[in-house]
């Protein structure tokens, strides 16, 4: 069964911005919060870091962790199967 589709508003670091989806609004706003709450503590980490680079930042470091349990996965499959 397909999911009903929602827009959904979220303010991350002080960027308003709509997306579409098929995830309940809490779960969207609570990785939104998330979101927030990381970019602003790296971009007031007093080291000069703008909110855009503190966003890429994140995401990179998002992807890295990511990229990592993936292969961490696929090892154990790969062992275990």
């Amino acid at each position: 069964m397909e999911k009903n589709k929602r827009k959904v508003s979220l303010n991350i670091a002080g960027n308003k911005i709509s997306l579409v989806t098929d995830e309940s609004p809490e779960y969207v706003e609570k990785l939104g919060a998330l979101v927030s709450q990381r970019v602003n503590t790296l971009a007031l980490s007093g080291s000069g870091i703008s909110k855009m680079d503190a966003a890429l930042v994140y995401a990179l470091d998002l992807l890295d962790e990511n990229f990592k349990l993936k292969m961490a996965l696929a090892e154990a499959k790969k062992n275990n199967g």
